[in-house]
């Protein structure tokens, strides 16, 4: 780990959405090179009502 950013290491990486060869979303910090998956709010049961809806 002695080559990953500070930034990295404490969970603030630099994502940048990317595609792979089949077409599916992915993000990948420009720092370090973690790979993420993409994060859609449906996931956590948000659809988008807020406190009202």
């Amino acid at each position: 780990m002695a080559g990953k950013s500070l930034l990295c290491r404490v969970g603030i990486h630099r994502w940048e959405d990317r595609r792979n060869d089949d077409g599916e979303a992915y993000r990948l910090c420009l720092r370090c090179g973690a790979e993420g998956d993409k994060i859609h709010l449906a996931d956590y049961g948000d659809t988008g009502g807020g406190s009202m809806g």
